[in-house]
């Protein structure tokens, strides 16, 4: 469904269940998925949402460590 205003798929997706989705233990790839637990804050109410991630499939960009001259 397609919405004139961005807030309200916002709290369409905030409040859906795919929000709220169980534990994923495994990747497609084989390893044991790691999760974190975020908190969004919109227009004074909160929402917690654990995000499963897999080191191996989407690692974290490597940060560039800054020295100073």
């Amino acid at each position: 469904m397609a919405y004139e205003n961005p807030r309200e798929s916002i709290l369409e997706f905030l409040n859906s269940p795919s929000s709220r989705r169980k534990r994923i233990a495994r990747c497609r790839c084989g390893l044991v998925m790691e999760h974190q637990n975020l908190t969004f804050f919109y227009e004074g109410q909160n929402w917690g949402v654990d995000l499963p991630i897999c080191r191996e499939c989407h690692p974290a960009p490597s940060v560039p460590i800054l020295y100073d001259a």
